[in-house]
């Protein structure tokens, strides 16, 4: 090879890798779609971005119990993009695309599987917070249900999550909420009547999530529904009231009264609607939208 070609050679493969160091390729395909690492498991899912110029606040969607997809946080890109806020929905581990193996937690195997499943989303929060078009001081959780639990479990132990919403998530143990669960199948019982009932639990108590609450020091949004037979809302609502008097905890309580587990109201089987603006007022008072 002569002298001129290798010099040609040597300055197109400099060239060529500068371009690379400048234009790395994007962790999103065209639809937003991405796969990250935790470990050994993989987590795939959709980052959904408003048209506006970033960077953009973002909302991770934790979904709740279940085998639920990416698919199932639908309603909160159609609620949050148009409001210029970003959203980040995912499979759950060992679902859909994401590998690992799906687990439904018992009072006796929550610590260990909702350790897991915090450890996905913290993994998440790193996975946005390299992104351009993603504001990195501006990181909100929003779980519903099961991951009402698995919300302040990542807040507290991450610095970078900004606020938390929680739909129907138990401030009280699993085997607390599981206990209530079976005694509200009688529907002979009234919801104060089980609550009455709860002191009589002297099963596995399981995760235990008032040591995360207690250690946020993040403004939360916390939504409950009246008529919950699934989750002791009253139970859960005073463990927050008292964090608040005797914390100081920035917690804002929503309560809707006649709405159950899903947060639709049991008279019209319809959301109710003081919960959609409610909800984006919250979010809107605590972000900044560039």
């Amino acid at each position: 090879m002569s002298l001129r070609i290798y010099i040609f050679i040597t300055i197109l493969l400099v060239f060529w890798l500068k371009c690379s160091e400048d234009n790395p390729q994007s962790p999103l395909d065209d639809n937003g779609n991405f796969a990250v690492s935790n470990g050994s498991v993989t987590i795939a899912g959709t980052l959904d971005l408003p048209s506006t110029q970033g960077p953009h606040p973002v909302i991770i969607i934790v979904p709740g119990s279940g085998m639920s997809t990416r698919e199932d946080a639908g309603l909160a890109t159609a609620l949050f993009v148009p409001q210029g806020i970003a959203v980040l929905r995912y499979d759950k581990r060992g679902v859909g695309e994401s590998t690992g193996v799906f687990e439904a937690p018992g009072a006796e195997t929550s610590v260990r599987i909702f350790a897991d499943l915090a450890s996905d989303v913290v993994a998440l929060i790193s996975f946005l917070k390299s992104l351009p078009e993603i504001d990195a001081e501006q990181i909100g959780l929003f779980g519903s249900s099961q991951g009402g639990w698995i919300v302040p479990l990542v807040a507290s132990q991450s610095d970078d999550v900004a606020f938390t919403i929680c739909a129907s998530g138990a401030t009280n143990t699993v085997g607390i909420s599981d206990y209530y669960d079976l005694l509200a199948d009688d529907l002979s019982l009234s919801i104060e009547k089980i609550i009455e009932m709860l002191p009589d639990f002297s099963g596995v108590h399981g995760f235990d999530p008032l040591p995360h609450l207690e250690a946020l020091t993040v403004p939360g949004l916390w939504i409950y529904g009246g008529e919950d037979r699934s989750n002791p809302t009253q139970a859960d609502i005073a463990v927050l009231e008292k964090l608040i008097t005797d914390l100081g905890k920035d917690f804002t309580i929503l309560l809707l009264p006649f709405s159950n587990h899903d947060l639709i109201d049991v008279r019209t089987n319809e959301l109710d609607p003081e919960l959609i603006p409610s909800l984006l007022d919250w979010v809107l008072t605590h972000i900044s939208i560039s």
